[in-house]
């Protein structure tokens, strides 16, 4: 088992380690933001203040855009926070909708209608209690992805090792060498 260890496998396992660390911790998504944006606006103000008597100078311009990315990284998760959910609620109660009014196409064709009805009231009212509690969704969004993150890591590191030992398979076990021809 020693193949596991091996570089080619890096990718999978930090799937599985930021899906640990996002199920864990979602709230430290925003602080990784916070992070970086202040990290964006302390370098560019230091690197304009070192390097604007000298022969290149820093341009103010540059500073000011790098400034303006940084605070947007700090800004940007409280949008995401409310973003998020706003769009996957409103998904979900279209859904649900679309489902409730399919259902009553259905009973004029009389054919089963009752499920899709039913389906379609539940999904209308999931995705208005998605928009009503978006604080607390947005961290469940966040820990279901590090879910899938895990998941989605583990399926490769599974597949990877499936080839690995088809390919192993697939080599002759022993060599012929005697095959050949001697001209006289």
């Amino acid at each position: 088992m020693k193949k596991i260890l091996k570089l080619k496998y890096i990718a999978e396992y930090a799937l599985i380690v930021v899906g640990v660390i996002l199920s864990a911790f979602p709230q430290i998504v925003k602080w990784i933001f916070y992070l970086s944006g202040g990290l964006i606006i302390l370098f560019n103000i230091i690197r304009y203040l070192i390097y604007r008597n000298k022969k290149n100078p820093y341009s103010m311009i540059k500073m000011i855009f790098y400034v303006i990315i940084g605070g947007g990284l700090i800004i940007l998760p409280t949008f995401l926070e409310i973003g998020i959910p706003l769009v996957a609620g409103s998904f979900i109660m279209m859904n649900g909708f679309e489902r409730f009014v399919n259902a009553f196409m259905v009973r004029n064709q009389e054919k089963k209608w009752v499920l899709p009805l039913v389906v379609g009231i539940i999904y209308f009212f999931f995705g208005f209690y998605v928009l009503a509690e978006y604080k607390h969704i947005s961290e469940t969004i966040i820990r279901v992805i590090g879910v899938f993150l895990i998941v989605i890591g583990i399926a490769k590191q599974i597949n990877k090792i499936n080839d690995n030992k088809s390919e192993a398979d697939k080599t002759p076990k022993v060599l012929e060498v005697n095959s050949y021809k001697v001209d006289d």
